[in-house]
């Protein structure tokens, strides 16, 4: 109940945050001068990064011994590219973006013994690509620099790779059977940042983000998300 009203109430404010661009008009770069009022610029963005996913909650309905499944994964790599439109310090975008990452290990408890175990997870890759409408809020810190806080929604379609194989804990076998599954939810995502204007049309960015979903379900296979994403781009403004 604690961590739906927790997800309930951040997506509750990032359709506050989207509303408020809304209303308030579009922007494709952040205003480095004060003085400066463009109007309607346009503008594409790029990021590289790094994703980290959270330890989250697994589940399936084939293995009835084990209870509490939580995964960890590797550290992925994260790219987005964006087309968008600023005013007055706000932009909104429509961006699209993947991350990949290898599962690691799995942790659960046996309900048989009531012992908590972990062991590695064999060959399984999950790829997750966002379309997200997000806007955006700059602040001018001083000529040339700003930062920014951002909110998006929009969907998340996974996929999860199986070379297949087992997982034991405690003498049951979780079976990562070979076979590929895909699946699309709700996705949200929060952000901060700052950029630099290199030009009047070239900024570079660097941001933090959290991207969270709706659970994924590949088959029997219940799988959420929470990934902290750390990114480095540029933004061209035309």
């Amino acid at each position: 109940m604690v961590i739906y009203i927790k997800r309930k109430s951040i997506f509750i404010s990032s359709v506050m945050v989207l509303l408020g661009v809304s209303s308030a008009a579009f922007s494709g770069a952040y205003i480095p001068d004060p003085e400066v009022n463009e109007l309607d610029e346009k503008y594409i963005s790029l990021k590289f990064g790094a994703s980290v996913i959270e330890d989250s909650g697994v589940s399936d309905a084939g293995v009835t011994g084990l209870s509490g499944g939580e995964y960890s994964a590797d550290v992925g790599h994260y790219v987005a590219g964006a087309i968008g439109m600023v005013r007055d310090g706000y932009r909104l975008e429509f961006e699209v973006a993947n991350q990949i990452n290898d599962l690691d290990k799995l942790s659960a408890t046996s309900i048989a013994t009531s012992i908590k175990a972990s062991n590695s997870i064999p060959g399984v890759d999950a790829s997750v690509t966002t379309f997200l409408v997000n806007g955006y809020k700059d602040f001018v810190l001083s000529r040339g620099v700003s930062a920014y806080f951002s909110s998006g929604v929009g969907i998340a379609y996974g996929e999860l790779d199986l070379a297949g194989g087992n997982t034991a804990i405690d003498g049951v076998n979780w079976n990562w059977q070979e076979h590929g599954q895909d699946d699309t939810v709700f996705a949200w995502q929060l952000g901060v940042g700052v950029g630099y204007e290199l030009t009047k049309a070239m900024s570079l960015d660097v941001g933090y983000r959290y991207l969270g979903s709706s659970d994924f379900e590949y088959g029997s296979t219940n799988i959420e998300l929470g990934s902290h994403n750390v990114t480095a781009g540029v933004r061209y403004t035309f």
